[in-house]
């Protein structure tokens, strides 16, 4: 069975939920059929991100009330981190500000490990038939609404309602980390944390770290996909151009040499790699004759310095295929 990420994806249903709610009700996914547009929101009451930012959410929220959507907030933070993040205090925040959604409490965390909830505030914006269409931010500066230069979740909603396709569905969440029960502020679920940030834990200096980032991915759909993240069309607003020693992209790509071995780490999905040294004055030997060739615009003496030094380099469809023989 395949596994799915730890947020939810786009065009994924959304996940049932019963919690009780700020004004004595307990609320279920069903209670918000009549709604053509459901924007779950994670939040909390300690947050400054959610702070700074909760009156613009409620502006949006009154803004597209009349074309059917709704708001439904949710807190997940577990209240021994922060007792702000109390059941009671939740109560005094409704009462105190008015919001023009029902607030829930999510005690067990399940509704948001269900929504792979990463921080307060995170939206996730529902099409009539509960599929995903947009998740992340509202804006891009929360902490303060008055300084927000982009304002993601009104795009996400005024492209819904024009019956385009989400053109950014997919942003990064900017506030607070969840507040899980048993763990530090600013843990994570491993499954939601990037390869990148648990090797920078690991690291104690020098190493190089191979990541399994499952199965491969071409860079022509990569850089479709960078385009469509920054709000562009590809080929329509930005071209894709082809550069390199042949047409199109790369076949594949060796990440360690026959001569490296790899160690495990407590993450099966990142290696520690251990590559043979190289001594300083053989590299300053190879650096001197490539930047000597380079300057005679000897290409081909060139690559042949690059293959003395890489064995594994081998030129495929390629005018240095001869040096390979």
């Amino acid at each position: 069975m395949e596994k799915r990420a730890f947020t939810l994806s786009i065009g994924e249903e959304a996940p049932d939920f019963r919690l009780p709610a700020t004004d004595g009700r307990e609320y279920a996914l069903a209670d918000f059929e009549d709604a053509d547009v459901l924007v779950v929101m994670f939040t909390c009451n300690h947050c400054p991100y959610v702070i700074g930012s909760d009156e613009d959410t409620r502006q949006i929220a009154l803004d597209y009330a009349p074309k059917g959507v709704r708001f439904v907030a949710i807190s997940s933070n577990s209240p021994r981190t922060y007792e702000a993040d109390s059941f009671d205090n939740m109560a005094k925040r409704m009462e105190e500000h008015g919001f023009p959604w029902p607030y829930l409490f999510d005690a067990t965390q399940q509704v948001a490990l269900a929504y792979g909830a990463l921080r307060t505030p995170h939206f996730f914006v529902f099409d009539g038939d509960r599929k995903l269409v947009y998740t992340g931010r509202a804006i891009d500066y929360p902490r303060d609404y008055r300084h927000a230069t982009t304002r993601e979740l009104r795009d996400a909603l005024d492209d819904l309602f024009a019956g385009r396709e989400v053109k950014v569905s997919v942003t990064n969440p900017i506030g607070c980390n969840v507040k899980w029960e048993g763990k530090e502020a600013h843990w994570m679920p491993p499954e939601a944390c990037d390869l990148v940030l648990q090797a920078g834990t690991m690291g104690k200096g020098g190493e190089i770290f191979v990541f399994d980032m499952g199965e491969p991915v071409k860079i022509l759909d990569l850089a479709k996909r960078m385009i469509k993240l920054s709000g562009f069309e590809p080929h329509t607003d930005i071209k894709i151009i082809y550069t390199g020693l042949r047409p199109g992209e790369k076949l594949y790509e060796e990440l360690l040499s026959d001569d490296a071995k790899t160690l495990p780490t407590h993450n099966e999905k990142i290696l520690i790699s251990k590559d043979p040294n190289m001594e300083f004055k053989d590299i300053e030997h190879y650096t001197n004759h490539i930047v000597k060739a380079a300057i005679r615009r000897e290409k081909t003496e060139v690559v042949q310095i690059l293959k003395d030094i890489v064995r594994e380099f081998k030129s495929n469809n390629s005018v240095y295929e001869v040096l390979d023989k």
